[in-house]
């Protein structure tokens, strides 16, 4: 049977590890909340392509891509506008199609 101080001295050292553990997922849990919040996600939506080919539908595109653009916003994205960026993914390009997509 193991003495009484050498399973104290065991749990002190199981004790320690664990706070240890826990003190660090905790952190770095609480940092990537932190990140997420600086960093929004982003969605770019391209005005000039959705309006190429179809000038007669200018009034209605603009209208669905406004609203699209407050929905993604409610949603905590920040929107840009893609003509005025270089380079993105192709996963950050709204679709220009209707309400739906």
């Amino acid at each position: 049977m193991p003495s009484p101080n050498k399973t104290l001295f065991a749990s002190v050292i199981l004790a320690a590890i664990t706070g240890a553990g826990s003190g660090w997922y905790a952190s770095q849990y609480n940092q990537e909340s932190v990140d997420h919040r600086l960093r929004p996600p982003i969605a770019v939506l391209n005005y000039v392509d959705a309006l190429k080919g179809a000038p007669e539908d200018v009034d209605r595109i603009m209208v669905s891509l406004d609203a699209k653009a407050s929905k993604l916003a409610d949603a905590g994205f920040l929107v840009i506008n893609g003509s005025a960026v270089v380079a993105y993914p192709d996963h950050m390009r709204v679709p220009a199609g209707s309400d739906d997509e």
